[in-house]
């Protein structure tokens, strides 16, 4: 699908949040200011926890998008469905509420299938979606409910948009690596505003022409979009975004924009950084020169130019190389963009609508005002136009009451501690175990009781019942994990092991008795170095610069010629 270019004018100003304190922090070695929002007293912050709810469509029937899903983005090259989708972890509860406005009782389909018994209440208990087909690129799509009240029908995904899309309908549906949005993309947008630089979010200047600030001159420093917490933890590789400018070069060789993550309470407020990724002129994208159509369209005068920018994290080594490092959130989150008033920096980006049933909040705009206090402004029911190229991913027991197994004393695999016929662990995951390359998608750490040696023979992975289907043509995606123990040693009453099964930003444990040992406690207070186990070997922990390091280490680090976040 061709990318469509945002360009009708945008809505007018919509409010003023007060002024609030910032800190700020030079950077000389990067030549940039970069702005942190001060929590510790800021009683007018804007709260994701406890705004409005959003308005009721139209016809007064809606429901809510589900808190931390995104929608389907389209991808750098333009490219997407028709249909509307809505990406979820697989495993996980999809829950819809009703917030209609209209009387009556309410009626859920789906697919024409009257499902309203699902509903507690104002909630639909939609249920959770399987994976997708492993060995597919496309999506594994479900089909979106109904809700109707009085004869009128709401449909998420199918409001709001252009009409050449509404027509294809929407779904709910899991992937792998893909495009993410926090709002639908096939929704109209703007790509320009308020600002003297004709820009609706980034380089330029606002002038007050009334109220306390009138006479003053504001620029715009960065631009602020919130989101809820993710669904399940989200792995996120880069962050992209379309742009209009008034050169050919938006950012100059020598300058780079960032975007922060920040993390946000319950009230809204910034916390610790998360991550911050950058942008230089090298990732700037698909520029072409678009002067005919903005000036004959709006009547602008100059040059114009539209693009995409790419901000990734990157590390530098010991050697001085480069390479781009993942983020994984798990929290409500804020992103930043930083630097769009710099010299020479010339870029602005543009907006996603926000329609019934998307339940997001407002993208802001920062603004430093000539007496040196700063400011938030923003446009009604507009979002900033960000994707993610990123992943839910998630690790499911098969029995999660059960996460006890029992090795016997004489040696040999595990069994459950409750069903001994059961000899290995039974794990859903999101992905394969093994990607196309043979690569882990998935690893395994051992914490050993303070004391005791390594007493696992082998950790075996069986993921030969990944792929396959059951009756009904669904994927069994699980994989089976046997441990092997050693014989319990002659003097040794019992002794315990926990075992971590990580992915990309997911953990979860289980633990290995052999003996007599109380399974009830954790029985591992003091451990020793990590094991990680690849396959049935232990390798060593790695932080960037090369260095062995164990499980106290926080950071990036490489188990198995691979790069994961070590939290």
């Amino acid at each position: 699908m061709k990318k469509f270019l945002l360009m009708t004018v945008a809505v007018s100003f919509a409010a003023v949040v007060s002024a609030q304190q910032y800190q700020v922090l030079q950077e000389p070695q990067q030549k940039v200011k970069m702005y942190t929002r001060s929590f510790a007293k800021a009683p007018e912050s804007i709260s994701l926890a406890k705004k409005a709810p959003r308005k009721s469509a139209a016809n007064g029937v809606l429901y809510n998008r589900p808190e931390g899903s995104f929608y389907h983005a389209f991808s750098k090259e333009g490219r997407g469905y028709y249909q509307t989708f809505l990406i979820v972890p697989p495993y996980t509860d999809v829950n819809f509420q009703n917030v209609s406005t209209a009387s009556g009782a309410a009626t859920w389909t789906y697919n024409g299938q009257d499902i309203t018994d699902s509903a507690n209440g104002d909630v639909l208990e939609f249920g959770f979606a399987g994976i997708q087909d492993p060995l597919a690129d496309g999506l594994r799509y479900f089909s979106m409910p109904t809700l109707s009240i009085g004869g009128t029908e709401f449909t998420l995904g199918t409001e709001g948009k252009y009409s050449s899309f509404a027509s294809y309908g929407s779904g709910i549906a899991v992937d792998t690596l893909t495009s993410l949005s926090f709002a639908d993309q096939h929704n109209s947008g703007y790509g320009f505003g308020s600002l003297d630089s004709h820009f609706l979010y980034g380089t330029g200047k606002i002038s007050y022409s009334q109220g306390d600030y009138a006479g003053q001159t504001a620029t715009c420093i960065g631009v602020e979009q919130d989101f809820e917490k993710p669904m399940s933890p989200l792995y996120i590789e880069d962050a992209y975004l379309p742009f209009y400018s008034n050169s050919e070069t938006p950012i100059p060789a020598g300058k780079e924009l960032i975007l922060r993550f920040f993390e946000l309470d319950d009230q809204g407020q910034f916390g610790n950084v998360i991550a911050e990724m950058t942008a230089t002129a090298d990732d700037v994208f698909d520029v072409e020169d678009v002067t005919s159509s903005v000036s004959s369209g709006l009547g602008y005068e100059g040059k114009w130019f539209s693009g995409s920018v790419t901000f990734t994290q990157k590390s530098t080594d010991a050697f001085g190389g480069v390479s781009v490092e993942p983020v994984i959130i798990d929290k409500a989150f804020a992103v930043v963009i930083l630097g769009v008033d710099q010299e020479g920096v010339n870029i602005g980006f543009t907006s996603t609508s926000i329609t019934d049933g998307t339940n997001i909040d407002n993208a802001y705009f920062i603004v430093e005002r000539e007496d040196g206090n700063y400011g938030y402004h923003y446009y009604t029911d507009e979002s900033l136009h960000i994707s993610f190229t990123g992943l839910f991913d998630k690790i499911v027991f098969a029995d999660d009451d059960t996460k006890v197994y029992v090795a016997p004393n004489e040696g040999g695999a595990a069994v459950m501690k409750n069903d001994s016929e059961t000899d290995a662990v039974l794990l859903y995951t999101a992905f394969p175990w093994y990607d196309n390359a043979g690569n882990e998608n998935y690893y395994v750490d051992v914490e050993y009781t303070q004391g005791d040696e390594e007493w696992f023979d082998a950790l075996a992975i069986d993921d030969s019942y990944y792929t396959q289907t059951n009756s009904n043509g669904n994927y069994y995606g699980v994989n089976l994990l046997q441990v092997k123990a050693k014989e319990l040693p002659s003097g040794v009453t019992g002794r315990k092991a926990t075992v971590h099964v990580y992915g990309s930003g997911v953990e979860e444990s289980f633990q290995v008795i052999q003996g007599d040992v109380d399974s009830n406690s954790t029985g591992i207070e003091s451990m020793d170095a990590t094991n990680t186990v690849h396959v049935s070997t232990i390798a060593p922990v790695y932080n960037l610069n090369g260095q062995q390091v164990d499980k106290s280490y926080k950071g990036i680090v490489i188990k198995n010629g691979k790069k994961i976040v070590q939290k």
